[in-house]
């Protein structure tokens, strides 16, 4: 059911009409339902490979400043010492530590995205069942169970969400993503349909999460909240609190108040149909910032290495892009590695000095470095009038960042290139190798050589394992 709910006091005439619970049911029945016997192959090694580049991501993402705070606030206030921060080789309650994993995982914008929700399913739904995981002891096929089942929740429900609700404003990972956490929870502690049902009335009233914060810390906290309240919301329901058996699909539940429009059938009906992880989903990142500028990224650096370009060279950059593009690249003039990851600026600056933009190129020093500050002023992104025929995005398939560069030289050669659909995307998936490269240059920042080596044998094998423990206590630094 499309339903296009009438703004509050705007003065037309509303017809309320009464949606029988029974959305958020049948979601919650798929949820239940689903087993690993029922997983199709290509689901279970997508999901391995998400697996591993989300917690290698979050390895190096462990030795930032935001994830240091982090922990020192959790270790400040508290908590039963069941689940394992990792990086840290510090554990604190389950609640807790999927907070902070979560949010280390997102600290660096290099986990993977999903069109379905254009944003990051893995980071929000991985940690809340790898904290209970390791509570329960359970077992890899447990594991990866309730990941894809987190997954796959993300995804169905933002489907009948996106674009509208992104537009809007709204953190698409710490919203729609409370969700995934919260099915991911309730699989990993073997909750019922009617427990399933009362978590996600409880974590629709927890979820929340705006785009205004891009480029801060507190863009990654909203992530780690949602992680956290999907376990919180787990608990609670298996515990017998009770929450709106139709929060989806009631006339103050979460798609009415938090969406322009939205269409109900297909949150329900497209849940592992297809499955995400293996259709539009798991898009690996190659750069550590914003999906966003992974074309302007691809595109600029080419063009420098095909042309040996130099800054002196170079008299203006034009970047022509969709609304979507624009709407989550606002930071013109980056002061700080966190801003130059939601900068097109600062990604073509960058490209053309360093020609890269891995981890440590997103520093505060290499933002504020006077050559690439001065080239960042040569760059004008702005809505090329074709690309937004289409409205706010783009469809998957035409790109939804597509990007199209024009560099000037002060010789007057003009210098062209599109990139319609970067490097990681479905159609241009990082290979195995490419990923378990990124998980070996990630994870080698905080593990010894032999541990990169296990961690990587333990999760590619993950379905073998009877008990996580074996890979947590690696992971845990």
């Amino acid at each position: 059911m499309k339903i296009s709910p009438c703004e509050r006091g705007s003065g037309e005439i509303c017809l309320e009409v009464e949606i029988l619970p029974m959305y958020t049911r049948k979601l919650a029945e798929e949820i239940q339902k689903l087993n690993y016997e029922n997983l199709p192959k290509g689901a279970i090694q997508r999901a391995k490979e998400a697996i591993l580049d989300t917690i290698g991501v979050t390895l190096a993402g462990s030795k930032s400043d935001s994830a240091d705070i982090l922990n020192d606030f959790v270790e400040g206030i508290g908590g039963r010492k069941e689940s394992t921060i990792i990086g840290k080789n510090k554990r604190n309650s389950s609640v807790n530590a999927a907070l902070v994993n979560s949010a280390t995982g997102h600290v660096l914008d290099y986990d993977d995205v999903s069109w379905s929700i254009i944003g990051h399913p893995a980071v929000v739904t991985l940690f809340p069942a790898l904290a209970l995981s390791e509570v329960i002891k359970a077992s890899g096929k447990e594991l990866l169970t309730a990941f894809v089942a987190g997954y796959e929740t993300v995804a169905s429900i933002g489907r009948g969400l996106v674009p509208d609700f992104n537009e809007k404003g709204w953190h698409s990972t710490a919203t729609v993503g409370s969700f995934g956490a919260a099915a991911a929870a309730c699989k990993i502690y073997s909750c019922n349909v009617e427990e399933t049902i009362r978590a996600l009335g409880v974590v629709g009233s927890l979820a929340s999460g705006v785009k205004g914060n891009m480029g801060t810390m507190t863009k990654h906290l909203q992530v780690g909240r949602a992680a956290s309240n999907g376990i919180t919301a787990a608990l609670l329901a298996k515990r017998g609190y009770t929450a709106s058996e139709k929060i989806l699909e009631g006339k103050d539940g979460f798609c009415s108040v938090f969406a322009p429009k939205y269409d109900l059938d297909k949150m329900v009906e497209s849940f592992g149909n297809p499955f995400d992880l293996v259709s539009g989903g798991a898009i690996f990142k190659k750069w550590p910032s914003c999906y966003s500028t992974h074309p302007c990224i691809e595109a600029v650096t080419t063009l420098a290495e095909e042309n040996n370009l130099s800054p002196e060279q170079v008299e203006k950059i034009d970047i022509g892009s969709t609304p979507l593009v624009l709407d989550v690249l606002f930071y013109n003039e980056p002061k700080t590695g966190f801003e130059g990851k939601f900068s097109d600026q600062f990604c073509a600056a960058v490209s053309i000095v360093k020609r890269k933009a891995y981890i440590e190129e997103f520093s505060d020093q290499v933002v504020n470095d006077p050559v690439i500050r001065d080239l960042m002023k040569k760059v004008t992104l702005f809505v090329d009038p074709e690309l937004s025929k289409s409205g706010y995005v783009l469809s998957s398939e035409e790109g939804p960042t597509k990007t199209r560069v024009t560099i000037t030289l002060k010789n007057g050669k003009k210098l062209f290139k599109e990139v319609s659909i970067a490097k990681g995307a479905p159609e241009r998936r990082l290979s195995g190798e490419e990923v378990i490269d990124k998980y070996r240059n990630c994870a080698a920042l905080v593990l010894k050589k032999g541990g990169v080596n296990q961690s990587i044998d333990l999760i590619r094998n993950m379905e073998k394992m009877d008990s996580i423990l074996p890979l947590i206590d690696i992971l845990k630094g």
